[in-house]
């Protein structure tokens, strides 16, 4: 590209495109071409910023060139990252690879590239040139709407595309420059067409004009009231917002062993037990061989409805929730069918699934994961899934929530707040969106209606919340994570 360009009034012309900075990557090795062309880019005017590492070597192999231009540019010394030499009419900042330095550092020294108004402080431009059209890339670089305007040089009335949806819109421009509104972190293409209203493929349409502003009116808390129900693979290959029972593992106990010794009320669901040791049962490590009784405390996830049979446990054993004991063997195993159900003894907060094992032969203990079926309890309010005991779960849960919309409205909008990491939407059964980033809002005007509506969340979280107690070859190192639909979340509406 650089053994094709020009120089013209300090820019760098590349085919269609000028440009008022160059940005070199760091090379050890450059095109001698290639080289003389960044040098006369600088001698006309030119501004450029190298990043992190200069070349030592230019090809054809010729090691003398790029010490030669070096000199020349930043003298007998040796070239220090965050340094700006002058050269002939240009300048030449030799900068670390981190972006956000080099764009305060150009900001700077070259002022802002488009000028703005209002609060679009964290609006970032980048421009593109083609034959026909220029087109500029808008982006909100916080967490916040935005709304001003912005000088970017040309005239007429833009059309706008929105990055996330790909449609089209009528952009509004005055004296005062283009009319810019955006969501925190939307991005924004604008194209100024040379000889056409707007791009190939939109002829004749009757575009609206953009707008982004939450409704302004009433503001519902949607922070109460919901019910949540863990997911296991029921919802693999498909978007549905109804399932029934779902299927659970519960893999992390806190173990004790007896040894003679008595622990009162320790099948309480109020016993403190932290300074039991910690562990998960795959993989054989919830068993044990030092001829002790085993007592092991988990904590079940709301919604737990019962134990699936056969249970995965060893030896003798004797096993309690929330203090009431719900089944104990101790001869020759038995093998009753169907699972335990535990529908009117669970609270839906820490409850406990104690377990005590002895084998007078062989291990005893937890030989894997005890499965578990769930459906739908009430929270209190949104919080985090570590918050309502199953921090170690990572996999999906369905948010469910009635919503009354007492009058009509002209706009309904929903802020869901904090949401980690995804979530799937769902209005009166119908899947409207997923939305894999902040901001974790919509419009949902066209799906609510006047009356009782249903809103329906599925969200999943990542694989860390595994990781960090899955110990296995290279994993150990993650972090649980705060999971799940934080919040706080709104509903405005606009009469």
């Amino acid at each position: 590209l650089l053994t094709g360009s020009s120089v013209k009034a300090g820019k760098i012309c590349i085919g269609p495109e000028d440009f008022r900075v160059l940005i070199v990557p760091p090379v050890t090795a450059i095109g001698a071409k290639a080289l003389e062309a960044i040098d006369g880019f600088l001698q006309q005017g030119g501004e450029v910023v190298w990043l992190e590492r200069l070349p030592r070597l230019t090809w054809p192999l010729n090691p003398n060139q790029p010490q030669a231009t070096l000199q020349k540019w930043f003298g007998s010394g040796k070239p220090k990252i965050g340094q700006a030499v002058k050269v002939a009419k240009g300048r030449l900042a030799f900068l670390p690879g981190d972006m956000r330095r080099i764009s305060d550092y150009l900001e700077k020294e070259l002022g802002p590239e488009f000028a703005v108004s209002g609060d679009l402080n964290s609006l970032r431009v980048e421009h593109r040139r083609t034959p026909d059209a220029d087109y500029f890339l808008l982006f909100n670089d916080s967490d916040g709407f935005i709304a001003g305007q912005t000088r970017l040089g040309k005239s007429g009335s833009p059309v706008l595309i929105d990055i996330d949806t790909g449609k089209a819109y009528s952009g509004v421009s005055d004296s005062s420059g283009l009319e810019v509104r955006l969501r925190p972190h939307q991005s924004m293409c604008v194209i100024y067409s040379d000889d056409k209203p707007v791009p190939s493929g939109a002829e004749g349409m009757d575009l609206p004009v953009w707008s982004c502003e939450r409704p302004r009116g009433e503001k519902l808390d949607l922070s109460q009231g919901w019910s949540i129900q863990l997911v296991g693979s029921e919802l693999d290959d498909k978007w549905e917002s109804s399932i029934g029972a779902t299927n659970i593992e519960l893999p992390i106990f806190r173990v004790k062993k007896r040894r003679f010794k008595q622990y009162p009320g320790w099948t309480d669901a109020d016993y403190s037990d932290s300074e039991w040791d910690k562990i998960h049962v795959l993989r054989g490590n919830g068993l044990f061989t030092d001829n002790s009784s085993i007592l092991l405390r988990g904590v079940l996830p709301p919604g737990t409805t019962a134990l699936k049979r056969p249970l995965p446990v060893t030896g003798e054993y004797a096993l309690w929730v929330n203090s009431r004991l719900m089944e104990k063997n101790l001869g020759p195993r038995f093998s009753e069918k169907g699972p335990i159900e535990l529908k009117n003894l669970l609270t839906g907060n820490h409850d406990i699934l104690a377990v005590e094992t002895y084998s007078h032969s062989g291990p005893a203990g937890l030989s894997g994961q005890t499965e578990l079926i769930c459906g739908p309890a009430k929270i209190d309010r949104l919080k985090s899934w570590q918050q309502l005991g199953f921090g170690f779960y990572s996999g999906r849960v369905l948010y469910r929530k009635e919503l009354n919309v007492g009058s009509r409205f002209r706009r309904a909008w929903l802020d869901l707040g904090q949401v980690q990491h995804y979530v799937e939407v769902f209005v009166n059964g119908r899947f409207i969106d997923t939305l894999l980033w902040p901001p974790y809002e919509l419009d949902i005007t066209k799906y609510l209606k006047e009356g009782k509506n249903e809103l329906v969340l599925v969200t999943a979280n990542s694989i860390a919340n595994r990781f960090a107690w899955d110990v296995w070859g290279t994993r150990g190192s993650a972090r649980a994570e705060p999971s799940g639909i934080l919040g706080p979340a709104y509903l405005w509406l606009e009469k």
